[in-house]
């Protein structure tokens, strides 16, 4: 993310400030997932993945992975980036559970990966079981959890052709696609990783090469990416819809921003598959930044709709599984602002104002949401030391429902997130 240090070293500051120096770090009393950092031809033996080659059972490679149950206990996994001493880097994560009723709990399950994973978004293949991250140091870790929510270290930090950014998985979670947000001439582009049936990843390589991809969708079996430039793309678009068959094929292109100085944090998608919202969160325009862009997308076409402006700082958003809100996470304001969303309206996108909440924000930078169900619209944001729940209502209203504290000490600071579908 463009501003990532200076969140986390805000982050750090802010528990330094506010909490007394204990002198040290606190002992692990949780139960360490095993470590199996396997070559791409062997994999571990975890509940529910088979050992050996990545082949199912039947001797295909195709490995069916559908949705569990709308309403069940879910697993969220949240990375530590800090230490406990000041400015150390932690390859640490944490597995919570959020009960079909709502509740976020700890399990005392930890794992280690190669590198901190400061913020981004966890992908979780369909069934819940495998979840891959893009760590610090561009490599891809992956995990693997069983129905009691033990973790199992697949691979500790994979190299791949791509230096990752951003990981999205595909839709039928066979495959997933690493952004790597480069230049050209040094790699940049979109990478597809296959995911055997036992958790390991078959390095694909490059599906798209190009400019500075920041962010990408899927809409149905189509792909909608933000970047400078992809394949044949036409000078000026930096928002594209490629048919995914093989090979890639660009459909269409648009400028959404209206200029070039976009430095963007993140994408989303509205529930309807409409309205592709854009944030631009650059600090050193003194035309830009501090805005989203919402492009509509159609069948075969993308049209610039609007640009929302100002708004400081966006690096997340989330919309409504009910088309009719969304939330922006602002972590330099220390704000997490409500838009209204208004299909076919005029404007089609406003700003409510800021989310009603029982303390003020602190470093709000990601934010995963449950997707169905009863808890559809649980929304689970990471700030400082803590968890904010937050729920999208059927009648368009979003209240917040609890601050959950992941402890004191900076080794207690989230950064990237996951939840299972």
């Amino acid at each position: 993310m463009p501003r990532q240090g200076a969140y986390l070293f805000m982050a750090a500051t802010i528990w330094l400030v506010g909490c007394s120096d204990d002198g040290g770090a606190q002992p692990d009393a949780g139960r360490d997932a095993a470590p199996i950092d396997r070559g791409l031809s062997e994999g571990p033996i975890a509940d529910g993945l088979l050992p050996g080659d990545g082949a199912a059972p039947d001797g295909s490679t195709s490995c069916p992975r559908p949705l569990g149950p709308a309403d069940r206990e879910r697993f969220v996994v949240i990375a530590h980036p800090f230490g406990a001493s000041s400015g150390a880097k932690s390859p640490r994560f944490e597995v919570l559970s959020l009960s079909a009723a709502g509740k976020l709990a700890t399990t005392g399950v930890t794992f280690d990966l190669a590198a901190a994973a400061s913020d981004g978004q966890i992908a979780f293949t369909p069934d819940g079981k495998v979840g891959l991250v893009a760590l610090e140091d561009g490599s891809v870790g992956v995990f693997s959890l069983d129905a009691k929510g033990e973790a199992t270290v697949i691979h500790k930090g994979l190299k791949t052709a791509a230096y990752a950014s951003r990981i999205v998985m595909a839709p039928d979670g066979q495959a997933a696609y690493i952004l790597s947000s480069q230049w050209r001439n040094v790699g940049g582009g979109v990478y597809r990783v296959k995911i055997n049936c036992d958790g390991t990843l078959t390095d694909d390589g490059l599906v798209a090469a190009s400019k500075l991809p920041y962010a990408m969708v899927f809409s149905g079996n189509d792909a909608l990416v933000v970047a400078r430039d992809i394949l044949g793309s036409k000078a000026g678009d930096d928002v594209h819809l490629l048919a995914t068959a093989t090979p890639w094929t660009l459909v269409a292109g648009a400028d959404a921003f209206g200029d070039d100085d976009a430095i963007v944090s993140f994408a989303a998608l509205t529930a309807d598959g409409k309205y592709l919202l854009i944030a631009d969160n650059n600090g050193f325009s003194a035309t830009a930044g501090d805005r989203i862009a919402v492009v509509e997308v159609g069948a075969k076409s993308l049209t610039p709709a609007l640009v929302l402006a100002p708004i400081e700082d966006p690096s997340s958003i989330v919309t409504s599984p009910h088309d009719n809100a969304a939330l922006v996470l602002g972590p330099i304001p220390n704000a997490i602002t409500v838009l209204d969303y208004t299909p076919g309206g005029s404007p089609i996108f406003k700003v409510r104002g800021p989310l009603a909440t029982s303390s003020k924000p602190q470093l709000p930078v990601d934010a995963v949401m449950v997707g169905r169900g009863s808890l559809a619209g649980r929304v689970l944001i990471t700030e400082n030391t803590a968890i904010r729940q937050a729920q999208f209502e059927a009648s368009g209203q979003v209240a917040e429902i609890e601050l959950f504290d992941l402890g004191s000490g900076s080794e207690s600071i989230p950064g990237a997130i996951g939840i299972q579908p």
